[in-house]
């Protein structure tokens, strides 16, 4: 059984496998290469292999997408009976196929782990659970103590699939998955957003096209006033940074920090601190509140992740009301 981990990672990067159960055009039904090796990049030292099974091109798409994005290695999970176009009759399948312990057998040669450091494994939900071809992946492999990853996707329910993936991953330091929902409705930029978030709370992800900014300054808009301010390097800055731009709602806290509600809390990668200095922006891990502190408080908040300092001058706090609209975005 993976073991979690939640350690910084000195070589992690990520990526991202998703499949819609619902999606329409299914194209399993047509024939496949009957071997899939990895896709090698052109680096000589790769140190991450994205796993995926698909059943649709959407899955596909995005694994493709995300090998650019990390420049890890693709493997494409094959099954030698294909299964049928219709979602029913799968379903009606893999059912049988759990229920039997006959899981399907895979086509092609399986990958050597030995080459990779972090391997990630992604498929779809199927009947609340992980999808048997890629059941059968992890049966078959030998993972060796590697970081190990999980990604699915579903309509809605999510099911099982996160605790039934993390019992058949076995010999492997199990990390925090990411599932995603209705992946039809994403937008390019909400999409690629989420993605970047994500890898961005995994350790030292290779700088991509979302993530790479030359500066880590932003602008914060309230009303009329506008706040300057920079981030840090922490994974956790840079997940708030690509969540950017966003509106939060924020509530004045006596006379030291404004507090409101991101629309995702952060992942708590951080070591946590007590206490922080005069314009520090923050996220409150204990409330999944992000801050912004530009006074002394009577006493220390403790479980901060500091994201970042304002460069601007903070007079203006001393004019705003107690309830504000704070846009935030990244500098141009």
């Amino acid at each position: 059984m993976g073991i979690k981990m939640k350690k910084t990672l000195a070589l992690l990067i990520s990526a991202i496998i998703i499949f819609t159960l619902t999606a329409c055009g299914n194209n399993n039904n047509r024939p496949e290469n009957s071997s899939t090796p990895a896709e090698k990049t052109d680096s000589e030292t790769p140190n991450v292999l994205i796993v995926y099974y698909s059943y649709s091109d959407t899955t596909e798409g995005i694994a493709q997408r995300l090998q650019e994005k990390t420049g890890g290695d693709l493997y494409k999970i094959e099954v030698v009976d294909q299964y049928p176009s219709d979602i029913y009759e799968t379903s009606d399948r893999a059912e049988q196929e759990r229920d039997s312990g006959n899981l399907p057998e895979l086509a092609g040669k399986l990958p050597d782990m030995s080459d990779y450091d972090v391997i990630l494994v992604g498929g779809p939900v199927w009947t609340s659970t992980v999808a048997t071809p890629v059941m059968s992946f992890l049966k078959q492999v030998d993972f060796g103590g590697k970081e190990v990853a999980g990604f699915w996707t579903d309509s809605g329910n999510p099911g099982n699939y996160a605790a039934d993936f993390e019992e058949q991953v076995e010999g492997a330091a199990l990390h925090e998955g990411l599932g995603l929902s209705s992946v039809s409705s994403y937008g390019e930029d909400e999409l690629n957003q989420e993605l970047d978030a994500w890898l961005a709370t995994i350790g030292n992800v290779p700088e991509t096209e979302s993530i790479t900014g030359e500066k880590n300054n932003i602008t914060i808009t309230v009303g009329d006033n506008e706040i300057t301010a920079e981030l840090n390097d922490s994974k956790a800055a840079q997940e708030f940074k690509n969540s950017l731009p966003t509106t939060v709602s924020m509530t004045r806290m006596d006379e030291h920090e404004y507090y409101g509600s991101l629309k995702k809390p952060l992942t708590k990668t951080e070591d946590l601190q007590t206490g922080y200095e005069i314009g520090d922006l923050a996220f409150w891990t204990p409330g999944d509140l992000f801050a912004v502190y530009f006074d002394e408080p009577e006493e220390a908040p403790s479980g901060l992740m500091i994201l970042g300092k304002i460069t601007s001058d903070m007079s203006v706090f001393d004019t705003m009301d107690g309830s504000v609209e704070m846009q935030i975005e990244v500098s141009e």
